[in-house]
């Protein structure tokens, strides 16, 4: 009678005692499963991290290329602009000194005619 209880003791303690070691290991796959998601969790959100410096660092990059494109642009513009005043400048110039020679010209005719209407006087 005392042996069949402790035979049987025996075998309820064994079976939750395994029960108890499935429970563990549950348990700890679990625990494994959940630092995993934890893990990709951290990797995914660094890996969105480091896009998001990439993109904003092109952005950066790309801002930093229109502006330099702009300023080259502008200074072209003014390069052109400069180059029209000087033109039309150079231009102005020319036709004052064309007027002035045309004015010298008419005034050295005059002078001859002058002269040669003292001569004929």
């Amino acid at each position: 009678m005392i042996t069949s209880i402790l035979i049987v003791t025996f075998f309820l303690w064994r079976a939750s005692m395994v029960r108890r070691a499935s429970m563990a290991r549950r348990a700890s796959m679990f625990r494994r499963a959940s630092m995993v998601r934890r893990a990709s969790l951290v990797v995914r959100a660094s890996l969105i991290w480091r896009a998001s410096l990439v993109r904003r660092a092109s952005m950066v990059r790309r801002a930093s290329m229109v502006r330099r494109a702009s300023m080259v642009r502008r200074a072209s513009m003014v390069r052109r602009a400069s180059l029209v005043v000087r033109a039309s400048l150079i231009w102005r110039a020319s036709l004052v000194r064309r007027a002035s020679m045309v004015r010298r010209a008419s005034m050295v005719r005059r002078a001859s005619m002058v002269r040669r209407a003292s001569m004929v006087r």
